[in-house]
């Protein structure tokens, strides 16, 4: 995390273990369950990659160079579950990952470790809070939904002016608005939302000419486990619920010795004639 935009858009990932390089905005490793989750996000200015193809090794012997096995491989995705892992290694400093792409020549990012910070006892107590993150919160409704993550490197679309760089049309069908062709990765992924205010739209009256009758975007505030590195601009669509959100702001809502627990997220409703609205969610 380099620049001020890094600071202002992943200031909330500065307590997991992260790795990042001249290709990686970021690599992060956290408990899912059982299992680890890695999820990484490409700089803007990183180089192309050959077939969007992401390989994830890990390394069980504290990153000794000769002890590396590929454990899986995505393409066109931001997350991999790595669940081939024994559970009686979780618990310990010696397991890394790291990622490799081409482009078009091998490369190999930065090893992420999984929560090198806490001692043994400290990693089983935050992957139980954060388990019970998973499960819900009872005084909180909780809406099933899933999270789109914005692109933020692809070919540009049509819509950017070629001069200025600036998107030309933020109702863009081929882009949604982001001026990278498709806009998301095209996965998106459960993503189950404790909501914490009204989950409807706000009116909005005018008192100085006295007007009722114009709709605001309603802003919500929900809460949801730091699995995923849910960032500003990512969208997240309800299951069954008819409006889609984007998400405006993501802070910290609980941790463990530094670690985050949960994010809190601020919301704004798209109205009903937004692009994001294209989005296809798998078929429940």
């Amino acid at each position: 995390m380099r620049s001020a935009t890094d600071q202002k858009y992943y200031q909330h990932l500065s307590g997991l273990p992260v790795a990042s390089d001249s290709v990686f905005q970021y690599i992060v490793a956290t408990y899912e369950g059982k299992d680890i989750r890695i999820s990484w996000q490409l700089r803007a200015d990183s180089p192309q990659i050959q077939e969007n193809k992401f390989e994830i090794f890990r390394n069980d012997n504290f990153g000794f160079s000769e002890d590396w096995i590929k454990v899986g491989e995505v393409i066109n995705d931001w997350t991999f579950l790595d669940s081939t892992i024994k559970s009686q290694l979780k618990q310990f400093d010696n397991i890394a990952y790291r990622i490799r792409v081409y482009i078009p020549d091998e490369f190999n990012s930065q090893e992420v470790r999984i929560f090198p910070d806490l001692s043994v006892r400290e990693k089983l107590i935050f992957r139980a809070l954060l388990r019970r993150r998973l499960v819900t919160q009872k005084t909180l409704p909780r809406f099933q939904g899933f999270l789109f993550k914005r692109l933020w490197k692809g070919e540009k679309c049509d819509c950017v002016d070629s001069l200025t760089g600036e998107i030309t049309n933020s109702d863009c069908s081929v882009c949604f608005g982001t001026g990278i062709k498709s806009g998301y990765w095209p996965i998106p992924r459960p993503c189950p939302l404790n909501i914490s205010t009204p989950f409807s739209t706000a009116i909005n009256f005018d008192f100085q000419n006295l007007f009722l009758g114009t709709v605001e975007p309603q802003q919500i505030q929900a809460v949801v486990p730091a699995i995923f590195p849910i960032s500003s601009f990512d969208v997240w669509v309800p299951q069954k619920q008819f409006p889609r959100f984007y998400i405006i702001q993501v802070t910290i809502d609980s941790e463990f010795k530094g670690v985050p627990v949960s994010y809190k997220l601020l919301m704004r409703q798209a109205s009903r004639s937004d692009t994001i609205y294209n989005l296809e969610i798998p078929e429940s």
